[in-house]
């Protein structure tokens, strides 16, 4: 599950760029045996110093990933509208379940599903679906239901789009 719109405190461009230098001129200094180096840095040290290197790439795949989708999967509507979730309902249960009208196509638990809502863009998996309480593997298109309820394993916003995938190879994650 990658989302791109977590709240989170705001950090000045400056301090990120700083600890960007920071890190690669430690980098360079160790990969070219600079007798400038300073000092080791101890354990506390290092591992805040991998913390910040971890967030910043998992921050530049969401950004992107989420580009891609957006042009790949939302943007181009010839690929998506087929595959289009009317929510009715929801979101319930902190964001993850919301009620769709059944959709031309089927749906199983698994399927790979895209939220999106303005800039905003969140993807995974359809954790379970029910229909009239009852917990059912998949729907079809001639399933004797109007509406389903689908459980997610990432948060809904009010008002997102959601967006069925029907081909898995096809996803980039």
């Amino acid at each position: 599950v990658k989302e791109i719109d977590e709240p989170r405190q705001e950090v000045p461009e400056m301090v990120i760029a700083n600890q960007l230098n920071e890190f690669v001129e430690r980098r360079n200094q160790i990969a070219h045996g600079s007798s400038q180096l300073d000092e080791y840095l101890g354990l506390e040290d290092m591992q805040e110093l991998l913390g910040f290197v971890k967030s910043y790439c998992n921050a530049l795949y969401s950004i992107l990933a989420g580009d891609i989708i957006k042009k790949r999967y939302i943007l181009d509507p010839n690929d998506t509208e087929q595959q289009k979730l009317d929510v009715k309902e929801g979101p319930y249960q902190n964001g993850h379940v919301v009620i769709v009208n059944k959709p031309s196509i089927t749906v199983f638990s698994g399927q790979l599903i895209i939220g999106s809502r303005n800039d905003i863009i969140r993807w995974g998996r359809i954790k379970s679906i029910q229909i009239n309480d009852q917990d059912v593997e998949e729907v079809k298109t001639d399933a004797h239901t109007e509406e389903l309820g689908v459980r997610l394993d990432f948060k809904v916003i009010k008002g997102m789009q959601l967006f069925l995938l029907q081909n898995e190879k096809d996803f980039v994650w």
